[in-house]
C-alpha cells in the first residue's frame, strides 16, 4: 500500500483540509455515496486521495455545482489523483461537469476544448488537480509532517511539483495560441 492510499487521517481531518463542517461530510457520504466503504474498526479513515477527493467535492459544490453530481466525479478523479501522486498521470488539469470528465492532454488548450470537446450548453469547471492536492499535502505537512513522508521524500516530491508547475510550456503548444501572421 502507497502512502497515497493508507487510511490513516480521520474525519475531522478530512472536514479541515476540505473546509467544510462534519455534517456536510456525512451528508455527502451518507446521502450522495461519496467514497462509501467499510469504516476501519467502527471509524471512518481516509487516505491522502481521499482528502485530495473531499477537497475537489468542497470546491465543486463552492462553486455551484450540485453535490451529488461533484461526488459522482470522485471514482474516476481518485484515480487521478493517486496517478499524479505516483507520477504517472500525464495530466494535471482536467474538465468537470455533471455528465463527464475530460482530461487535458499536453495539446490540450481551453479553445481547443471548446471547439471539439464540448456539448452544446454544457457547463464545464477547469480544475488543476496538482493545486489541490499541494493544499492537502501543506494542512498534512502543517499537522504532522511525520506521518506524511520523510523530509527528504517531501523535499523531492515538492521541487518535482514546483518544477513542473514553473515549467514553461513546449514551444509548439505556445505557438498554437499565437494568431497567425
Amino acid at each position: 500500500m502507497s502512502f497515497a492510499t493508507e487510511k490513516c487521517y480521520t474525519a475531522s481531518t478530512a472536514c479541515a483540509v476540505a473546509e467544510v463542517p462534519p455534517s456536510t461530510l456525512r451528508a455527502w457520504r451518507n446521502n450522495n455515496g461519496l467514497l462509501s466503504g467499510p469504516a476501519h474498526k467502527g471509524w471512518n479513515r481516509f487516505s491522502i486521495v481521499d482528502l485530495c477527493v473531499i477537497r475537489l467535492v468542497s470546491q465543486l459544490t463552492k462553486r455551484g455545482m450540485q453535490a451529488d453530481d461533484a461526488c459522482k466525479t470522485a471514482p474516476f478523479i481518485g484515480l487521478s489523483f493517486h496517478s499524479l501522486i505516483d507520477g504517472e498521470h500525464p495530466s494535471r488539469f482536467v474538465w468537470i461537469t455533471d455528465q463527464r470528465v475530460v482530461y487535458a492532454n499536453e495539446d490540450m488548450t481551453i479553445s481547443k476544448y471548446l471547439d471539439n470537446e464540448r456539448t452544446p450548453n454544457e457547463v464545464a469547471l477547469f480544475v488543476d488537480l496538482r493545486t489541490i492536492l499541494s493544499h492537502v499535502m501543506k494542512y498534512i505537512i502543517d499537522l504532522k509532517p511525520e506521518t506524511f513522508m520523510s523530509s527528504e521524500d517531501l523535499d523531492n516530491l515538492i521541487s518535482k511539483t514546483m518544477a513542473d508547475v514553473l515549467r514553461p510550456p513546449p514551444e509548439d503548444q505556445e505557438s498554437n495560441d499565437q494568431p497567425a501572421e
